[in-house]
């Protein structure tokens, strides 16, 4: 499946109705070169928990028009919500007071750090809170026509706290929110986004299943680095590439694995390496492919990459060195064509510098027969073709 976010990964949250009809005509231009693919509406709006009157700020005729568009152009409006979530300034939070979740001292909830404030969270034991839930979902797939959903910041729904109903466990109540998308007349696509994944299970299509991607391969703050830099669950491109990784065998076993986006334009933080290295991890683990750039921007050497991750490869990977690794750097991926039984073999430098290294196709488990029959280096524009070994000499660190 592949999906073109027009998202604050882009822009930075200023998400407009021309930004996303500059998507849909460059679209629309690419179709004969690119398989089917979805256009991902993912609106970040800093008003997360307004009345379903006050969704729509960028857009002046709403945005079921837009859907619109984009289903006659032959393509799948999605749309991105944060259901569960309340901002403390929101219309809902002053008109709504009784339908927050409280904590011990009757202060409505931390739900962590979003759009610059501390957001809280619905109490979903209560009834009027839930069925506002319900209300912005239907209306989302059923009223503005999105059948591709991607729900964030699932956790709120079971944040500690006093519930108007003091029986159920948290659990219960994270399932309990879940019945507005499982029950009909709700027909569409879900993707769960920030949701314990073993509590997902049964409850998504989709998973995104690693930390935000970012444009800087490490975790930054305002820019910089220092002090945060290794820390593992920040957003960062190397951080994704992670846990893409280690969580690929939940692929179509718990539903689609959602790698996050993959972001190639020139002008962000990563090098051309950490694009490449983003761009294969993504391929070869074998789930969604969610392009999240401007695309009339795109200069062609860009766009290539992209091309050469469509159509989706699927299937599912296997990690040969799980235990030499924190992050594997070893992936065999077992393919099967017209000619027969194939396999996409990938070797990874994690290091934070280019290392001298051997491809050797007996690292990778039983050899096929003929050994190696072809290369391709990201790295490099040649494609060297050798029968027992590869030689990569500096290999760029990601």
């Amino acid at each position: 499946m592949l999906l073109v976010s027009v998202s604050s990964e882009t822009y930075q949250g200023a998400v407009t109705e021309q930004d996303i009809r500059d998507n849909l005509g460059a679209l629309a231009r690419l179709k004969d070169d690119l398989p089917p693919i979805d256009l991902a509406d993912r609106r970040r709006l800093r008003g997360a928990g307004r009345r379903l009157a006050g969704l729509q700020p960028r857009v002046s005729r709403g945005v079921a028009p837009l859907a619109d568009e984009i289903r006659q152009a032959g393509l799948t409006p999605g749309l991105w919500l944060a259901p569960f979530i309340v901002h403390p300034r929101s219309r809902l939070a002053a008109e709504h007071p009784n339908w927050l979740l409280r904590g011990r001292f009757n202060h409505p909830v931390n739900a962590g750090l979003l759009w610059d404030t501390f957001a809280t969270a619905l109490d979903l034991t209560h009834p009027e809170a839930l069925d506002y839930t319900r209300q912005v979902i239907q209306a989302a797939v059923n009223d503005w026509g999105f059948s591709y959903l991607k729900l964030d910041f699932l956790y709120a729904a079971a944040l500690p706290g006093k519930y108007s109903d003091p029986t159920r466990t948290r659990a219960q109540v994270l399932r309990l929110g879940w019945l507005p998308c499982a029950r009909p007349p709700v027909r569409g696509i879900f993707t769960g986004l920030r949701l314990p994944l073993g509590s997902a299970i049964g409850l998504v299509d989709a998973m995104r299943i690693s930390a935000d991607t970012a444009r800087r391969w490490r975790p930054s703050f305002l820019g910089v680095e220092a002090f945060i830099a290794a820390e593992p669950n920040l957003p960062s491109a190397r951080n994704a590439c992670h846990n893409s990784l280690t969580r690929s065998p939940l692929h179509r076993r718990w539903w689609l694995n959602d790698p996050d986006c993959l972001l190639v334009r020139p002008d962000t933080h990563l090098t051309l390496a950490e694009v490449q290295t983003a761009a294969t991890v993504i391929a070869l683990t074998g789930g969604s492919v969610f392009a999240s750039d401007h695309l009339p921007d795109l200069p062609d050497e860009r766009l290539r990459i992209l091309r050469a991750l469509l159509p989706p490869i699927g299937g599912r990977p296997r990690q040969l060195d799980w235990l030499d690794s924190p992050t594997p750097r070893r992936m065999r991926l077992d393919l099967d064509g017209a000619a027969g039984p194939w396999h996409l073999l990938a070797l990874f430098n994690w290091e934070d510098h280019s290392q001298d290294l051997t491809f050797l196709p007996g690292d990778f488990g039983p050899r096929p027969a003929g050994g190696l029959l072809g290369a391709r280096v990201l790295a490099r524009r040649n494609t060297p073709a050798y029968r027992n070994r590869l030689d990569l000499p500096s290999l760029p660190a990601p």
